[in-house]
């Protein structure tokens, strides 16, 4: 609810500045409910490091505290949270053959987030800080639940292998 003025004049500088400060202070509310539901401080999602390792296998991330996760890159990619991956707002799309994958550069995006970018020439995704706290806590059900998923279509996290006689078949 906005506050009246006693001014008789409101003009549209003042009504674009409230409407901002109500956005802002609601926003606000809406991250501390949030975060005191799921008993983080929003101070400790942020990274105090984020270390690439073993030539990009994985990623070895540090909080305050002494607390940390390591994510495989695979792990990163399967669950990117690109729209690519997140099914443009339809059904999720399995991603499989990538067991092998690499992360080959990271740019941070701005202070809430990281892009990586994987040597299957994936770069679209943005992990924010909240969303790979979020995969660090749960890697191990959400590891199950993917290759729950791949068994179920059928597929492989190993990468499709193409070979002289599958080639010569298809001709």
């Amino acid at each position: 609810m906005m506050k009246v003025m006693k001014r008789s004049i409101f003009t549209f500088n003042n009504l674009v500045a409230a409407r901002t400060l109500s956005i802002a202070f609601n926003f606000k509310h809406l991250v501390q409910r949030h975060f005191s539901t799921q008993n983080t401080p929003p101070l400790l999602l942020k990274p105090k490091e984020i270390l690439v390792k073993e030539k990009g296998s994985y990623i070895e991330i540090n909080y305050e505290g002494n607390k940390s996760h390591t994510l495989s890159a695979e792990f990163l990619r399967v669950n990117s949270p690109s729209a690519e991956v997140k099914g443009h707002g339809f059904k999720p799309k399995i991603v499989y053959g990538r067991r092998y994958v690499r992360i080959i550069g990271a740019e941070y995006v701005g202070n809430y987030a990281i892009r990586l970018i994987f040597d299957d020439l994936h770069e679209t995704g943005i992990y924010s800080w909240a969303y790979l706290h979020e995969l660090g806590e749960n890697k191990f059900s959400l590891m199950r639940k993917y290759l729950s998923q791949l068994k179920s279509i059928g597929k492989s996290r190993d990468p499709r292998k193409n070979t002289a006689n599958t080639a010569k078949a298809s001709i």
